[in-house]
């Protein structure tokens, strides 16, 4: 049971991740700006800028 409940929540959890890209693929503007950060975030990744297990998350659109 555990381990269904685990298969549920990854499964929401991928469908609520596709519907934010939805919302921001389809603004442009948005879109660069999400593109932007994290382009300069693996480039500071690869600069050695950044601390170990840094992690780059989208902003919350909801």
């Amino acid at each position: 049971m555990e381990e269904l409940a685990r298969v549920v929540l990854a499964r929401q959890e991928v469908a609520e991740e596709r519907g934010y890209m939805a919302q921001w693929m389809g603004r442009p503007q948005l879109k660069e700006e999400l593109y932007r950060q994290s382009l300069d975030f693996s480039l500071a990744a690869l600069q050695g800028r950044l601390p170990a297990g840094a992690n780059w998350v989208a902003p919350d659109l909801a």
